[in-house]
């Protein structure tokens, strides 16, 4: 009687518990000897496994199976009598639940392997909560990084303001120093009675035109930045535009060596003329102003299948490689004794590129110092862009 009752009360704590005790032979697939009845945790009965009609191993997730048995010939190889594992068992419903298991190795007289205990506890809950804190940290991680880039960007911001100021107070108080000089000087001669001087005057608009490109290129990035620039875009041959750019830039510099190669056929794009005009005549300004006078420029009009590609190739001193990639960046201006020579804002291959991606179009430069550099835009061709 009093064993009876001392099994019931083992059976009832075995019941209660969280852990389920396992005994499998070491063979293949792990048979069970021995279960006990709170298995019922998981769906299963121990007549499942005391029939044959289940293994340990049919419990264990397809995915760790070849891990676990892994596992359990590496310890056994090393004579552990005890070992840890975690990983994935299937209900008799197919729902996965992540296990702690606690085996320890049971040998024959002789020393052999013959059965391994397992004791299993449920730790599904424990592995979800790490996964949450595991994601909670990631998304932590992701959100310092995000800010990290944030602060990294309203700095970079507030250099290239500076930057942008430091160089517009100078490049803006150069030709208006200039403007105020030659005033002074044509004031006193009207006053002397002496009459406007023809150079005088020439310098004066000279220094004002200066002051009004830079001007129209601070209103031309805000209006881009913006969207409130204002595009025409209407069918438009472009070959008959670069010879016409072309033909004013040998008009302003006679001696340049100035050659152009345009396809046989027409160049038909959808395109604002005024805005494209812009971006050949600035390319073309740059070459003319950073190259010297003696070094040929060529600009070429050629077709792909759906773009148009316009280039303008100098034989300057050329760009570093790793300089390139900020030339179409809002107030960059390469740092050489050529650039510190020529006024400017650094704004002109910015609002280039803006133009020609509202075109649908790229830009981009090939260059080697000492090489010389090639600048280039694409634009799609009418049938591209109206397919």
């Amino acid at each position: 009687m009093h064993q009876l009752h001392s099994e019931r009360y083992l059976e009832d704590i075995l019941l209660r518990s969280p852990a389920i005790v396992f005994l499998w032979r070491n063979t293949d697939g792990w048979p069970v000897e021995f279960v006990s009845p709170n298995v019922s945790s998981l769906g299963y009965t121990p007549d499942d496994f005391y029939s044959g009609r289940l293994r340990y191993a049919d419990l264990v997730h397809p995915e760790d199976l070849q891990r676990v048995a892994g596992e359990v010939k590496h310890h056994l190889g090393e004579g552990d009598l005890e070992f840890t594992q975690e990983y994935r068992l299937l209900t008799r419903s197919r729902d996965v639940r992540w296990v702690d298991d606690r085996t320890v190795v049971r040998k024959s007289p002789a020393g052999e392997v013959t059965h391994l205990e397992g004791v299993v506890v449920d730790i599904t809950e424990r592995r979800r909560a790490q996964a949450d804190l595991v994601e909670q940290r990631r998304m932590l991680l992701d959100t310092e990084e995000r800010l990290r880039e944030a602060k990294d960007r309203a700095e970079a911001a507030d250099r290239a303001k500076n930057e942008f100021l430091d160089i517009a107070s100078h490049e803006l108080r150069t030709p208006l120093t200039a403007l105020l000089l030659n005033a002074q000087s044509l004031r006193a001669a009207v006053a002397a009675g002496r009459g406007a001087s023809p150079v005088v005057v020439a310098r004066i608009e000279r220094q004002a035109r200066r002051m009004d490109e830079m001007v129209r290129d601070l209103l031309d990035v805000s209006r881009l930045e913006r969207g409130r620039m204002l595009m025409n875009p209407r069918p438009l041959e472009l070959s008959d535009l670069v010879a016409s750019v072309v033909e004013d830039f040998r008009s302003r510099d006679p001696e340049r060596m100035l050659s152009v190669a345009l396809p046989a056929g027409r160049v038909m794009v959808l395109a604002d003329a005024t805005r494209i005009e812009q971006v050949i005549a600035n390319y073309l300004d740059n070459a003319f102003r950073y190259t010297p006078s003696s070094a040929a420029v060529r600009v070429t009009l050629e077709m792909d299948p759906r773009v148009a590609r316009v280039s303008v190739a100098d034989l300057g001193l050329g760009i570093p490689p790793e300089r390139q990639p900020l030339l179409f960046q809002r107030f960059y201006r390469v740092s050489s004794e050529a650039t510190r020579r020529q006024p400017g804002l650094g704004l002109g291959l910015y609002i280039c590129r803006m133009i020609v991606q509202a075109h649908g179009g790229e830009v981009g430069v090939k260059s080697q110092p000492g090489e010389g550099s090639t600048f280039f835009f694409t634009l799609p061709l009418e049938e591209a862009a109206h397919p």
